[in-house]
């Protein structure tokens, strides 16, 4: 009889199991060398496609407050299951029992989160409605045979979101390193001095992810006092920046612009008004963020006679004194006021059960 001694082997490695993951990926790889495929391309169709899944259930809004306050969204997510779960393990048919809970009144709030709740009724197809008159307006929700649990919870569809950008980001990287430069565009590229007369200054600024139901005039609204400030010595705080207006250019960018410099202006004119629109860029992001207009503002260069958009400011770039200290965070804001909120049920009268 020969005895197996391999185990004693130091050279013995244990085999594992494939299992049906393995068993999954293993025959994947083999498909996608097969046909020639890309496995790192088919994750990004993937993700792709999770994100439409992602914007069909969710706003922009939920999902911007769910990343800055997850604690308080999580909680109200938490009321949403539970009064829905319930519902279908008791199956409509029992909805006529007094004793299965169909809707919940939450104690007066804020207007943020009110605007949270109603938004995310949608996505469950709850019912919801605001009571009262502030500061005692509150929010009541109902069930309705529609009501459902989403496909995504709000961690789920946060972490696409992110997966998304990020893959975005590095999209945007790779083909930024994959352009070839001449020396002529090294040149025209470098960074501007005072002596550089084709200097064109930033005279613009971007809206970007605007939020869904925020027009034109409302964003204009919002931002005219920026523009038209005064400062301590009775002057106007943007000097350059004339007959401001808010412009649409897509469904979620707006477009800020204004009559400023000619381009026959001087140096020291072109670089004073980069300058403002910089500054001003910092207090509009503040106030979009603030109002719940939009999510980010970006100081741009555009050709008002061709309508276009030759150059938008990269995140890197660096930000002046002056602008840091205008900057307030509104996500500091936003924070203070939802730490203060109770997330407790209040009394409602018979009709709503």
């Amino acid at each position: 009889m020969i005895e197996d001694n391999s185990q004693d082997d130091e050279t013995y490695i244990p085999h594992i199991e494939c299992d049906e993951i393995c068993i999954k990926q293993r025959r994947s790889k083999m498909l996608f060398e097969a046909l020639g495929l890309d496995p790192e391309k088919n994750k990004e169709t993937e993700l792709s496609l999770q994100m439409r899944m992602v914007e069909a259930l969710y706003s922009p809004f939920v999902l911007n407050l769910y990343a800055k306050q997850k604690t308080w969204c999580l909680s109200i997510e938490n009321i949403f299951q539970k009064l829905v779960s319930e519902t279908i393990e008791t199956s409509f048919q029992s909805m006529s029992n007094s004793s299965l809970k169909q809707s919940y009144h939450f104690r007066p709030m804020k207007e943020i989160q009110r605007r949270f709740i109603h938004e995310l009724a949608e996505t469950w197809k709850l019912l919801s409605e605001s009571h009262d008159r502030e500061p005692k307006r509150s929010v009541f929700i109902k069930l309705l045979k529609s009501s459902h649990i989403p496909d995504l919870s709000l961690e789920e569809a946060y972490k696409i979101q992110k997966d998304y950008k990020e893959m975005k980001k590095n999209q945007a990287v790779k083909k930024a390193n994959s352009i070839k430069f001449s020396e002529d565009d090294k040149s025209r590229l470098a960074t501007p001095t005072l002596d550089d007369e084709s200097f064109i200054p930033f005279n613009a600024v971007l809206l970007k992810d605007v939020f869904f139901g925020v027009t034109v005039n409302s964003m204009d609204a919002a931002l005219y006092d920026l523009w038209t400030s005064i400062n301590s010595f009775g002057e106007r705080r943007f000097s350059l920046i004339q007959n401001g207006n808010v412009e649409f250019i897509s469904e979620n960018i707006f477009l800020f612009v204004c009559d400023c410099i000619g381009t026959d202006a001087d140096k020291e004119t072109k670089f004073e008004l980069e300058r403002q629109i910089k500054e001003l860029s910092t207090l509009f992001n503040d106030k979009v963020k603030e109002k719940n207009l939009a999510m980010k503002c970006i100081p741009a260069k555009i050709d008002k006679e061709n309508n276009v958009v030759l150059e938008i400011m990269t995140e890197e770039e660096p930000i002046t004194p002056t602008e840091l200290e205008d900057t307030v965070s509104a996500v500091d804001g936003i924070s203070k006021e939802l730490e203060s909120v109770s997330i407790e049920e209040s009394t409602v009268s018979s009709e709503w059960w």
